[in-house]
């Protein structure tokens, strides 16, 4: 008996691949995303891959709601805090492993600017992890990895989507007690090839990009502004996300995800992982502990284990207690899947049409909208960077 994957229930994560020892299980791309292939003569129907794919142990039934709720902010590490999304909670977590001789194991861009999971043994590596990533990220053979760390008695911190540390589960079988997991509050996953294609369009404007910051607070702030760096030193500022490409398709969810996305059964206050993390939107409405434009964490603590990891890490964060009422009003990746649209051409077109016209087609813009993005870049940003500033100094939720 072997997998006989369902495109829309894989969720990618080929633990079957990590977990097949006679290599007869090869990955392939369908519309961007990763799904297993079989090579029959190679299978011998050990089962092997059955007993750890996700589409086979579609449930939370051993996950947790979590009680206890907390707003985060790194303290006294500006450098660190500037270049995470939100908060910085990530980091002083991964610090706690690494400064324990642990392993960290996240998600961040190669050389070649594919989002891809690996690991970290120390502080300066965990440099790869900061900042959001809207993109599956290929898990390649961590599990495998994670196993033998865990294996040798190490402390091991595994992050990714919730169903990437399900999977995580179901490959080793067991949650070891030196494994400590956390998942990021995930209403979906675009494709690699969105943001392939988004990245051929910008490098076509000027040079090699070697980094795309989803949301750069270096000059606003906690925002959605984009950042893009290019090899040649020099960058571009997306100020409002309806003028970014790959935000633009990310708005059309309904249209962009993985097909196992729209059936999510992650999406929920039960969670799987021991920490669940997010950005805090609206805090300043129920705290002034904060410097709102450095960002602030949203951290749910689901197990005992992680009541007790953070009762370790609480002196290098200002904290607040958070409430559930203030997390779902603005985290929609705790309460229901999007739905998929009806009639999907999108993919289609995503290949075989330039990415400025796939945009232009699935989210057409007003009048005005037109006329900006018509100007050159640096006109864009001379026109909207005032009224950028002045919606950051006015406050209210940064969304």
């Amino acid at each position: 008996m072997h997998i006989e994957f369902d495109k829309d229930l894989c969720v990618g994560c080929m633990a079957c691949q990590q977990t097949c020892d006679r290599d007869a299980i090869t990955s392939q791309r369908i519309n961007g995303f990763i799904y297993p292939q079989i090579d029959n003569s190679k299978c011998i129907d050990c089962g092997k891959c059955v007993s750890v794919c996700n589409q086979y142990h579609r449930n939370i039934k051993e996950g947790h709601i979590a009680n206890q709720i907390f707003a985060c902010q790194l303290f006294n590490n500006d450098e660190v805090l500037i270049n995470s999304t939100s908060g910085g909670f990530f980091y002083a977590l991964a610090k706690y492993v690494i400064d324990k001789s642990g392993v960290v194991f996240g998600a961040g861009y190669d050389e070649s600017m594919r989002v891809v999971h690996s690991y970290a043994e120390n502080e300066k590596q965990l440099i790869k992890f900061n900042g959001s990533k809207y993109i599956q990220s290929d898990i390649g053979k961590t599990y495998m990895q994670a196993k033998e760390f865990i294996a040798q008695g190490r402390y091991v911190l595994f992050s990714g989507t919730p169903c990437q540390i399900a999977s995580l589960y179901d490959f080793l079988g067991e949650k070891p007690s030196n494994l400590i997991t956390v998942d990021v509050i995930c209403y979906g996953i675009a494709s690699p090839l969105l943001l392939h294609k988004c990245l051929e369009y910008y490098e076509r404007k000027n040079n090699k990009i070697v980094n795309y910051r989803f949301r750069d607070k270096s000059i606003f702030g906690w925002s959605h502004t984009t950042k893009i760096i290019y090899a040649n030193g020099k960058t571009r500022i997306n100020i409002n996300p309806r003028f970014d490409l790959f935000y633009r398709l990310w708005g059309r969810a309904d249209l962009c995800l993985r097909s196992s996305c729209y059936s999510c059964p992650y999406i929920s206050k039960m969670r799987v992982s021991d920490f669940t993390i997010g950005n805090y939107w609206g805090i300043e409405a129920i705290s002034s502990k904060f410097d709102i434009d450095k960002g602030v964490s949203l951290v749910l603590l689901n197990t005992q284990n992680a009541k007790k990891i953070f009762g370790f890490i609480k002196n290098e964060l200002i904290t607040d207690i958070g409430t559930w009422d203030s997390v779902l009003m603005y985290q929609h990746g705790l309460k229901k899947c999007v739905t998929a649209a009806q009639t999907n051409t999108f993919y289609s077109d995503l290949k075989n049409l330039d990415i400025s016209k796939c945009v232009s087609k699935y989210d057409p813009p007003s009048f005005l909208k037109k006329i900006v993005l018509n100007m050159p870049h640096k006109l864009q940003y001379l026109l909207l960077y005032p009224l950028k500033i002045y919606r950051v100094k006015k406050g209210g939720v940064r969304l």
